[in-house]
């Protein structure tokens, strides 16, 4: 072999040796970056897991509104018919102060509810006149 084939094979041979040695470091420095980042991004701070939503209302009240709706059946079975016709009217005074959460009307409704049929409606036919007062048109 000629020499200036030794020589050319001995450049590489060096060229290729600086390569390894190179990339080597190079590799070396990213693997400590990404270890570096990896750290950091172990102490950040976790978000809470999230946490299920509760069901809604309606799914706990499953039946509530049949009970209602047969406890006031029970109540106006007990009225005389022009009794009934009577709230009839009051019905959208009534329904407004249901919906505005007045707090007399929801002690009203809450008490109704918790008597029996046949003590609501005497509590009915007793303050007809203040019904029909807080509630007419």
């Amino acid at each position: 072999m000629t020499r200036d084939k030794r020589d050319a094979i001995g450049w590489l041979a060096a060229s290729s040796r600086e390569i390894m040695a190179a990339n080597g470091a190079l590799m070396s420095a990213m693997t400590e970056a990404m270890r570096r980042k990896g750290a950091e991004i172990r102490e950040l701070p976790r978000p809470a897991p999230r946490i299920s939503p509760p069901p809604p209302v309606s799914a706990e009240l499953h039946g509530f509104g049949q009970s209602i709706a047969e406890k006031v059946a029970a109540i106006d079975r007990q009225l005389q018919p022009d009794e009934r016709e009577r709230l009839c009217a009051l019905a959208p005074g009534f329904l407004y102060a249901v919906l505005r959460n007045e707090p007399d009307v929801e002690q009203a409704v809450t008490m109704l509810l918790a008597m029996d049929p046949g003590w609501a409606a005497l509590w009915v036919r007793a303050n007809l006149e203040l019904l029909e007062r807080r509630f007419a048109p």
